[in-house]
């Protein structure tokens, strides 16, 4: 059928039931085989495409097209793909990362899969990479939209060299991952790194004093949502020394970690970083915020506190800088629930606020005044 069409440059066959991979023209740049039932890959499947340079097979064995089994790719089964730059294998049940992957390779996105352990071998030759996406492998559930298998005991095991050869590496998404530490060594040789997305892990205790962000001068867009303690909500966040250290960082995204006082004292490291444009703080319970502390930020143009608690400028307490004494507050599901659908969203006036040198979303909270100040 498809042999019939000798200039094909462009092949998506999704949501098919198709078992194998069809003859298929010399000429195809890009294949798109996701959400069939193919489920195995050997060096016969794909041969003779030596200009593909993208493929995409997603959610070939999930929850919505379950098959009982994972994506078996044979070792060297894509190495014949020469000029293969992107490749796409999420939702496949993979457990391990496929042997012999073309070193062309410069996206490789494994996302929800069940692969819980990583070492250098799994990436070995890939020195071409520019984006790496290993997210949900190793899942926290309970912020989880769709069915949820929880992270094994003592899992995930990542290797402190398992990035470290992959130089040219600009993206690393590590989120849903169960992570409570960041090891300084996984980023240990990515100085081209410019986007990092921790978020949906267990880094709260971490991100306080965490050395790991030190060689990271480079990145741009750092994200740490989702990363709040079970049911708990803290009296107050200090970010670690650390984040100082991130000179080129233009977007932050801290939403849903849940801290409720916000000080001079919670963002200091961030104060003198001259890119900063971003900050994103809905979702906490901030009850306390010192609105006052925006000031000292050089070049920030945009900040996002909306659906938290605030009732208008209040100060911290003098004494201690904490608030409720530093305790932790144990929410209820009720606290936690999401606010009605047809809420208004602040994005419907947003656009005429684009142009601005620099807007505060304080939209969902409990205010009762504004003051001037």
């Amino acid at each position: 059928t498809f042999l019939a069409v000798p200039t094909l440059e462009e092949l998506n066959l999704s949501y098919n039931g198709i078992t194998t991979v069809p003859a298929l023209p010399s000429s195809l740049v890009s294949l798109i085989l996701s959400r069939t039932n193919i489920l195995q890959l050997d060096p016969t499947s794909l041969t003779g495409l030596h200009a593909l340079r993208f493929l995409y097979m997603d959610g070939n064995c999930y929850y919505k097209n379950p098959c009982g089994r994972a994506l078996e790719v044979a070792p060297g089964a894509l190495l014949g793909l020469g000029n293969l730059t992107h490749l796409s294998l999420k939702y496949n049940n993979l457990t391990t990362v496929p042997r012999s992957l073309p070193p062309s390779l410069e996206y490789l996105l494994l996302s929800y899969n069940h692969i819980v352990t990583l070492a250098p071998e799994d990436l070995a030759n890939l020195t071409a990479l520019r984006v790496l996406d290993v997210g949900g492998n190793c899942r926290r559930c309970d912020h989880a939209r769709n069915p949820c298998v929880e992270c094994p005991h003592k899992f995930p095991q990542l290797h402190s060299d398992t990035f470290s050869h992959l130089s040219r590496l600009e993206g690393l998404v590590l989120k849903d991952s169960s992570l409570y530490q960041l090891n300084p060594r996984w980023f240990r040789g990515l100085g081209n790194l410019t986007v990092l997305d921790l978020s949906e892990n267990f880094l709260y205790d971490c991100i306080t004093k965490t050395k790991a962000f030190q060689g990271l001068a480079q990145l741009r867009r750092l994200n740490l949502s989702f990363n709040y303690h079970k049911k708990v909500s803290f009296a107050h966040l200090t970010l670690a020394p650390s984040f100082g250290s991130l000179l080129s960082l233009q977007e932050l995204d801290m939403h849903g970690i849940f801290f409720r006082s916000l000080s001079q004292k919670t963002l200091q490291p961030l104060a003198r970083l001259p890119m900063l444009q971003r900050l994103y703080l809905q979702m906490n319970f901030i009850n306390q915020a010192q609105l006052g502390i925006f000031k000292d930020f050089p070049g920030l143009r945009y900040i996002d506190l909306s659906d938290n608690r605030i009732s208008g400028a209040v100060e911290p307490v003098a004494t201690t800088g904490e608030v409720d004494g530093g305790k932790k507050v144990w929410l209820t599901s009720r606290d936690l629930t999401p606010g009605p659908l047809d809420t208004p969203s602040s994005e419907d006036f947003m656009p005429s606020c684009k142009n601005l040198s620099f807007t505060l979303d304080l939209s969902r909270n409990n205010l009762v005044t504004v003051q001037p100040e």
